[in-house]
């Protein structure tokens, strides 16, 4: 027995509708809405669709599904978000990450048409429909309607159909890929001396996580668009980290909480073969990298995060700065402003800094409609505000202290150990002539000086020619007869200008 409905899809105002149009930057930011939308669902396990061509996506998840029903309740007129009304989690625990409703009706943005099939465990309903956007293609006074301040978004047919009751699923079919959206998504570039060969398409976890640490990767953009829009993605959703994501099993065993966090929410997204992981990869060694673990538990929100440092600017660029993550979803991307953090403090070692924060739910008002964006005046974002910078100038001090402070080190002890190397053969060389009694007696007094303790630190000292002159003026004043030591230095100053 099959069963038709239809209608159209409205927002309540005005206001909604130009909320829900443009909101999503490019189609990562619309496909990420889409695959939280199935975590929202309940589901383990998401597979998207993108190749071969980019003309049409598919995205299929195991989740709990809808009905005609609950489709109709929100999509009719959507006005707020129905997920939270019954409760503030899955039936698994998850906290629910969407609250505002209006994902699925964005991807106008970019398809022209979206199917959904969907059915719920235990129903032998299969609910079918057919969302077409090009009613967007009007004006918005042709699409408001006389009855009402609603603006119509998009029209849907639907039909409800039998299936094997032990299915459940959904399946979104985003069909007529617009335009830019669609040539990103296949993987054109669009930019001279970009090398659209470097793809992550088809590789394994570990295949992806070699070429995220290679360090001649600047920045994603240096990949194909597909690419970057699968990291993009990446960034956003609940999924887990790759398994090598620092080198040193001391910082990573501080960071195991963090890993072990993605990983028990067990949810898994398949993005054309590829098993997605979060694109955080550093490729610092164990000796010129540090991480540093806190929390923090205030009067609006409670924090959870680190930061981790490596010496040298980080790659790719997009890992530099912090990335707020609300309900295990992000908001944006990493920030190298970090939260307004002042650029002229230890500058040169912002750019040395990624961190990741988790935030409890007091930050939520403040989060924008966008999601990418914080309310800078809201009192949570003032707490975790603070909370960052205290970090970032904890961890911007070790890097100028542990970090370049122990390079510091290393290269003047090289250098000091080339210069001892010099002034013996220096000294080998003036005591040819000697007779070996002298020179014996030359190279001992040399061996007591350079064999001194400090004297790695005094040779590690940079001297002008201008010091190094008086300092032999003073020598030859208390070892030379006058006319000898006249004779000396006016030679040595004629030497020493000549080079």
């Amino acid at each position: 027995m099959t069963s038709a409905f239809e209608g159209e899809i409205r927002v309540a105002s005005t206001i909604v509708d130009y909320l829900s149009s443009g909101l999503y930057e490019n189609p990562a930011a619309c496909l990420k809405e889409l695959i939280n939308n199935a975590y929202d669902a309940d589901a383990s396990q998401v597979d998207v669709f993108v190749k071969p061509d980019a003309d049409r996506i598919i995205i299929e998840d195991d989740g709990l599904g809808f009905t005609a029903e609950q489709f109709r309740q929100h999509f009719d007129r959507v006005a707020s978000s129905t997920k939270r009304l019954a409760a503030d989690t899955t039936p698994s625990g998850r906290k629910i990450i969407g609250r505002i409703g209006i994902g699925l009706i964005a991807a106008n943005e970019i398809c022209e048409v979206l199917e959904v099939h969907s059915t719920q465990p235990g129903s032998t309903d299969l609910m079918k429909v057919e969302i077409d956007f090009r009613v967007m293609t009007l004006d918005r006074a042709q699409r408001l309607r006389e009855d009402s301040a609603d603006v119509t978004k998009a029209d849907y047919r639907g039909t409800i159909t039998e299936i094997d009751a032990d299915a459940h699923f959904t399946r979104l079919y985003l069909m007529g890929i617009k335009g830019r959206a669609a040539e990103i998504l296949a993987g054109v570039k669009g930019q001279v001396g970009h090398d659209v060969n470097r793809s992550l398409y088809g590789l394994s976890p570990e295949s992806v996580a070699r070429l995220l640490a290679d360090p001649d990767l600047a920045s994603w953009d240096e990949l194909d668009a597909y690419s970057e829009t699968m990291l993009q993605i990446a960034q956003n959703v609940p999924v887990r980290y790759h398994d090598s994501v620092v080198r040193s099993k001391r910082h990573s065993d501080r960071l195991e909480p963090f890993f072990r966090r993605a990983a028990n929410l067990g949810f898994r997204v398949d993005y054309d073969g590829v098993d997605l992981r979060k694109p955080v990869v550093f490729s610092g060694a164990p000796a010129e990298s540090l991480v540093e673990v806190f929390e923090h538990t205030g009067d609006h929100i409670d924090v959870a995060g680190y930061f981790y440092a490596e010496h040298g600017t980080l790659r790719p660029k997009e890992l530099n700065g912090v990335l707020v993550r609300i309900r295990e979803a992000a908001v944006g991307g990493w920030d190298p402003g970090f939260l307004g953090y002042p650029r002229q403090h230890n500058a040169l070692f912002q750019k040395w800094v990624s961190g990741e924060v988790w935030v409890s739910d007091g930050l939520e008002d403040a989060m924008n409609i966008d999601r990418r964006t914080l309310r800078e005046t809201h009192p949570a974002f003032v707490e975790l505000q603070s909370v960052v910078h205290r970090q970032v100038r904890k961890i911007t001090g070790r890097a100028r202290s542990e970090l370049y402070g122990q390079k510091a080190r290393v290269r003047k002890a090289r250098r000091a150990e080339r210069e001892i190397e010099a002034i013996r053969s220096v000294v080998s060389e003036a005591a040819t002539e000697l007779r070996r009694p002298q020179r014996q007696q030359l190279e001992e007094r040399v061996s007591q000086v350079l064999d001194d303790p400090d004297a790695m630190d005094r040779l590690g000292r940079s001297y002008s020619i201008s010091s190094l002159f008086r300092l032999v003026v003073e020598v030859a004043s208390e070892e030379l007869e006058p006319v000898v030591r006249e004779r000396f230095l006016a030679r040595l100053l004629t030497r020493l200008m000549d080079r």
